[in-house]
């Protein structure tokens, strides 16, 4: 069982305390200061904005940019047009060779 601690976060002004397993404290606390250095640009860029205003904006910046990066993932893992016309040609010759017998 995963031990688990208490750590205390700030977002939007506001104190949060949360329990996260001790193994992915490290990783939560750099979450949570990419979140607040992405805030911090887009109150300079929009200033007079309410704080959840900034919250919904760094979570659709988050997710297009996971969302963006899934999808260029995803298409360097396909075969590309060369590949799959090779894979095609090498199909057909093998249908051919067992049709001729």
């Amino acid at each position: 069982m995963s031990e688990h601690i208490s750590i205390a976060v700030r977002m939007a002004n506001r104190q949060y305390k949360i329990k996260v397993p001790l193994s992915n404290e490290e990783a939560i606390r750099k979450s949570l200061q990419l979140i607040t250095d992405t805030t911090s640009k887009l109150k300079q860029q929009f200033p007079g904005r309410d704080e959840q205003d900034y919250l919904a904006m760094t979570l659709i910046d988050f997710i297009t940019t996971q969302n963006i990066h899934a999808n260029q993932t995803a298409l360097s893992m396909q075969p590309s047009a060369n590949e799959n016309e090779t894979m095609l040609l090498e199909k057909l010759t093998k249908i051919s060779h067992s049709l001729d017998l």
